[in-house]
């Protein structure tokens, strides 16, 4: 608090540390930061945090902006992950970019294979950049209009006929496949050949999809791990 304030888990000052000891046993858990820090969070809320915290701690005008936590929220939202662990507190964690990911709550490795969908828009012709977004799918994830086309951001403005999954991902006989649902020109890129709705695909390693041909409609490449 105040122009002396720091960070209670700044990387290089431990002196405003919190010390979980003395807390009660109840909260003891969360107060331990050096098991459970800010970071496991994830990648976008850790930078929101770091820029409120560190940078923005005594200059205001350097903190995120509401939009700025509400794109970070969501997209942390598609890193979630279920602990394979029946007897985890949590039930859920958020993924860490990790070749053999394990949940910070209970230590269990997820020992089920993962699919990471990222995010690529066109920002030129026949140009696709990365939108610094992917979800990690699961049995029973589903893709929506947000992850669809870039422009379009899963808040209070979005209209009732915009809320509705575009695709369902399952886990069936040991492989993904992805149902289309709702896109009417979904194709695969390498061989050109469309995925009409009512049908499904089997999403392998490399495996690249467009989900249509709007503006901010995506290519999505598909990444799988064992």
């Amino acid at each position: 608090m105040g122009r002396n304030a720091l960070f209670v888990e700044h990387p290089t000052d431990s002196s405003n540390g919190i010390d979980f000891l003395n807390a009660r046993d109840s909260e003891r858990r969360w107060y331990n930061t050096s098991a459970l820090p800010y970071k496991i969070a994830g990648p976008y809320l850790t930078k929101l945090f770091e820029h409120s915290f560190l940078e923005g701690l005594h200059a205001p005008s350097s903190r995120p902006t509401a939009d700025d936590w509400e794109v970070a929220l969501t997209n942390t939202l598609d890193l979630l992950v279920p602990c394979g662990n029946n007897q985890c507190s949590e039930k859920w964690f958020v993924y860490d970019n990790s070749l053999s990911p394990s949940c910070p709550f209970c230590k269990a490795k997820l020992h089920h294979d993962l699919v990471i969908l990222n995010f690529y828009s066109p920002r030129a012709p026949q140009k696709y950049v990365s939108d610094n977004h992917r979800l990690v799918a699961y049995d029973g994830s589903k893709l929506y209009e947000w992850h669809k086309n870039r422009f379009i951001q899963p808040n209070e403005k979005i209209a009732n006929d915009k809320r509705m999954p575009l695709a369902n991902i399952t886990f069936v006989d040991g492989a993904f496949h992805l149902e289309n649902i709702g896109m009417p020109a979904l194709k695969v890129v390498e061989a050109d050949e469309e995925v009409p709705i009512g049908t499904k695909i089997e999403l392998t390693n490399g495996l690249k999809l467009l989900t249509g041909f709007e503006p901010g409609d995506r290519l999505v490449h598909i990444q799988l791990f064992a």
